[in-house]
């Protein structure tokens, strides 16, 4: 999945690049490209989100899961 972000996160930025050069030179479909970067750039902020949600929560398991070895052990 992170690597999926940071496609669509690279993604987002070229959209957004090419939109600002077609605005700057007056091409037509700057604005289309525009918004298409921030619509990618929202996408990826949101599963990034998702990740780092996800992420924290393995954590805690596994914090809990060393902390119950460590009682035990020390309880012993």
């Amino acid at each position: 999945m992170r690597l999926a972000v940071y496609i669509i996160s690279f993604l987002a930025f070229l959209l957004m690049a090419f939109g600002i050069l077609f605005k700057i030179q007056h091409w037509p479909g700057g604005q289309v490209l525009q918004i298409g970067g921030y619509l990618w750039a929202g996408i990826a902020g949101l599963l990034m989100l998702i990740y780092k949600i996800r992420q924290h929560k393995k954590e805690e398991v596994e914090e809990e899961k060393f902390s119950k070895r460590n009682d035990s052990i020390l309880d012993a």
